[in-house]
Parts: structure tokens; C-alpha cells; sequence
């Protein structure tokens, strides 16, 4: 049985906090190409790909066509240049975190997903929405544990990501109790986060035990 229940970036990172919207005013641009500063830009449609699709630029209040997007340098080009005087406006959307870095991280959500489960019966179709839930919050709680938040306006950002993580190793026992049986359960409980960029070693394992 496939094990497959990616969860797209954007979800993960609005999971976190880390996904905002962006909206940008200009008056004194004279090129066909724009500069959103120092952004990092986020997909927005879902598709796990930042590309014209996930870019809306007005000049004087009409839509116009965007043809390329860089994110390397968070650069956009328009099909026609537009002059200064005009206004203009861009959509888009932003995090404090590498899309590359969130598919490491949601890589390793899922590896840990599928070592702690131990009975195929689990990845059928009818638990692929609560497996994708509890990959959204480990994800989520692994970037907040390793303090992605620190530009952010976000408290707490550590502890808030070990209560995902907690409530993550929550609803996995519940599933797996329900699915493969108690036993299964109680072997495959608990797991734990590190924030040097490691993974489950080093922190006390949070258990469902503890709670």
C-alpha cells in the first residue's frame, strides 16, 4: 500500500503560523520587472510550485499579465513594462521559511509517520485525512521546535510547537489503537524533536503517558 499523503507546503506552513499575505503599492516603477525586496515567496494556489499562477499585479486598477517569476531574487516581470506615475499594485504570498526546507521537513514528518505505524491496514484511503492532519501538525511543530517563528510576531514559538507535536503523537496512538490494536499502540508511542536540525533523539519523548 503507497504511503503517500503529502500535505502541501502552504498548509503546513499556515499550520505554523509562517504563511502570510502580501500586499505591495508602487508608484515609481519604470520596467517590466518588480522587486518584492527581501520576501520569501510561498505558493498560494496549493500546488506546491511558485509560479505566475501565485502572482496578481494591478496597474491602475487592471489586471495585468505576469510572465516569469524569480524566487531566487523574489523578482517578477510583467508582459508589458509599465512607467513611473502609474500605480501599482502586487498580491502575493510570503514565509520566513524556504519552500525547500518545508519538504525536508514534511520528508521527515512523513518517514517518522511510517516508522511508528505498524500495520498496513493504517494507510488505507479511509485514515488518509487524519494521516495527512497528524503529518500538517508534525511538520508544523518541527519548524516552531527549531524556532522558524524568530521574525515573526509569534510567542512561545518553541512550545507551541512541541503541543503539535504532542497533539500529533496523539492522534497517531488513537489511530493506531484503533486500526492495528493497543499493543501496537503502546510500542509504537511517543516521539521527539530536536531544534539543532536533527530529528527524535536527544528530548525526553513526549508520550501519551505524560499527558
Amino acid at each position: 500500500m503507497k504511503h503517500e499523503i503529502d500535505q502541501p507546503i502552504k498548509d503546513i506552513l499556515q499550520e505554523a503560523g509562517l504563511y502570510h499575505r502580501q500586499l505591495l503599492e508602487f508608484n515609481d516603477v519604470n520596467s517590466s520587472v518588480i522587486s518584492l525586496g527581501d520576501y520569501i515567496l510561498a505558493d498560494v494556489n496549493g500546488d506546491d510550485t511558485i509560479d505566475v499562477k501565485d502572482v496578481r499585479v494591478l496597474v491602475d486598477n487592471k489586471l495585468v499579465k505576469v510572465t516569469e517569476v524569480d524566487t531566487t531574487n523574489a523578482l517578477i516581470t510583467l508582459e508589458k513594462p509599465v512607467v513611473s506615475g502609474q500605480e501599482v499594485s502586487v498580491r502575493f504570498a510570503s514565509s520566513s521559511v524556504e519552500p525547500e526546507y518545508v519538504e525536508k521537513v514534511r520528508a521527515e514528518a512523513l518517514s517518522e509517520i511510517i516508522s511508528k505505524i505498524p500495520c498496513e491496514s493504517a494507510w488505507a484511503d479511509d485514515y488518509k485525512p487524519t494521516l495527512r492532519y497528524i503529518q500538517r501538525l508534525m511538520a508544523a511543530g518541527m519548524l516552531l521546535v527549531r524556532d522558524y517563528g524568530f521574525n515573526e510576531d509569534i510567542e512561545n514559538t518553541s512550545k507551541d510547537g512541541y503541543k503539535k507535536l504532542e497533539l500529533a503523537s496523539e492522534k497517531l496512538n488513537t489511530l493506531i489503537t484503533m486500526v492495528c490494536g493497543e499493543a501496537c499502540s503502546r510500542s509504537a508511542q511517543g516521539f521527539a524533536a530536536r531544534d539543532d536540525g536533527d530529528l527524535f533523539s536527544k528530548r525526553p519523548h513526549i508520550s501519551s503517558e505524560d499527558w
